[in-house]
């Protein structure tokens, strides 16, 4: 009897055994989904957030490209370093602005104290890349950009002109431009003052006159006559260019100004 109740003991110790193997398998499975099926969903979400933040970044491009915006910095633009200097006159052509009382024969020998002018150049390919909200200096201020026209010619109008307190740019098609007032006068800026011997070959051309068809030419004893006869404002940079040899005056030029 006790052998028969201990055998039904071992028999119910060993279903109770199975069963309970059985419960821990199928949990240990099920824990397994759960972790598997939040690791599916983690990884979802990382796609979606990235697919929109990827198609929020091509509709943001979208819009700008259709609206025209400007993904470029704006530039400052400056005028290129002035070439001419008061010890660089020995072969030199410039502006110059001369004084009746400046201009001496002592001697035989002709000298003209002068003042002499540059005007300012800008790089030809930054002028053709100037846009809105880009900085041009000119004359030493700041101009903030706010509209460019290009015309025939190479001709731009930066903010509607000097009639709106813009300025005008040309180019004679040799790599730089210059700033253009009225009647395509330079803007001209002093260098310094200087006097200067004529050269014995000295030539005074004078095409001021737009009546005479054809031009003046005066040596150095009639230039210093001649001058005497003039006002203070007769030789402005404006209308007078000298053209220096060997650091000697060799020709003086008196053109028509508006």
């Amino acid at each position: 009897m006790r052998k028969k109740k201990s055998m039904a003991i071992g028999i119910l110790t060993m279903a109770a055994t199975a069963a309970l193997m059985t419960a821990c398998g199928n949990g240990g499975e099920k824990i397994q989904q759960t972790e598997s099926t939040a690791v599916s969903a983690s990884e979802e979400q990382k796609t979606e957030t990235k697919g929109e933040s990827v198609s929020a970044g091509t509709a943001e491009e979208s819009t700008q490209a259709e609206n025209g915006v400007q993904t470029e910095q704006a530039k400052r633009i400056s005028p290129l370093p002035s070439t001419l200097s008061l010890d660089g006159l020995q072969d030199a052509t410039f502006a110059a602005s001369i004084q009746t009382s400046g201009v001496t024969m002592e001697n035989g020998t002709l000298s003209v104290r002068m003042i002499v002018y540059d005007y300012e150049l800008f790089d030809m390919t930054e002028i053709s890349q100037l846009k809105e909200g880009d900085t041009l200096v000119c004359n030493g201020e700041d101009l903030l950009v706010t509209s460019v026209e290009r015309g025939d010619g190479g001709m731009v109008t930066v903010n509607g002109g000097l009639e709106e307190g813009g300025c005008y740019l040309a180019t004679n098609g040799d790599g730089v431009y210059y700033e253009s007032g009225f009647d395509d006068m330079k803007s001209y800026y002093s260098i310094g003052e200087t006097v200067l011997e004529a050269a014995p070959d000295f030539v005074f051309v004078d095409r001021s006159d737009i009546e005479i068809q054809s031009e003046k030419t005066m040596n150095a004893e009639e230039f210093a006559e001649f001058v005497k006869t003039q006002d203070d404002n007769a030789f402005l940079p404006t209308g007078t260019q000298v053209r220096t040899e060997n650091g000697k005056i060799a020709e003086i030029d008196k053109n028509y100004t508006p």
